[in-house]
């Protein structure tokens, strides 16, 4: 089942009350969002991924706003595994910074991939490794050929498995 497939107003439950799991590529994680605005925007992006189990999970993820903060300047935090990585952020920031710590998740733990930073595209069963320095154009070439019909995997990084040579974005 596909986090799409829940129930929006269960959808919207669960991820403040215990969190939704979520599996992507290799890695599970349950996000938990204490922020209800930001549940559609989640489920937009991350709608086709599959609903993992709780005994997959390998990472819990939790953004909720910050305490503290001025009425007019909403801001939110995000956690992961209770350790805050970044300063807070706007609430129209929650999106990327989500994203953010996704990869500093797998930057930091899953060394059993070979990691590339490169973009990660695919059509009929084949994948394409786009890598170069920040700034050489991935995310333009990917966004580019999404548009004529390949899949984006991934704009940031590709892991590759050392012993098959598997892509997993």
């Amino acid at each position: 089942m596909s986090l799409s497939e829940l129930d929006l107003n269960d959808f919207r439950r669960q991820l403040a009350d215990g969190g939704v799991i979520i599996e992507t590529g290799p890695f599970t994680f349950r996000i938990t969002c204490h922020l209800p605005e930001l549940a559609d925007a989640l489920r937009l992006f991350y709608g086709d991924f599959p609903l993992g189990k709780e005994s997959q999970v390998d990472f819990h993820l939790v953004v909720r706003a910050r305490r503290f903060s001025l009425p007019r300047s909403r801001m939110a935090e995000v956690f992961v595994d209770g350790r805050r990585l970044f300063a807070p952020f706007p609430f129209s920031a929650a999106i990327p910074n989500i994203e953010w710590a996704l990869n500093w998740w797998i930057y930091t733990f899953a060394h059993n991939y070979l990691l590339i930073h490169a973009g990660t595209i695919s059509r009929a069963g084949q994948a394409l490794i786009l890598s170069g320095v920040p700034g050489s154009g991935k995310s333009t070439l990917c966004a580019e050929l999404v548009a004529a019909g390949w899949r984006l995997l991934s704009d940031e990084l590709a892991l590759v498995e050392p012993r098959t040579g598997s892509l997993h974005a």
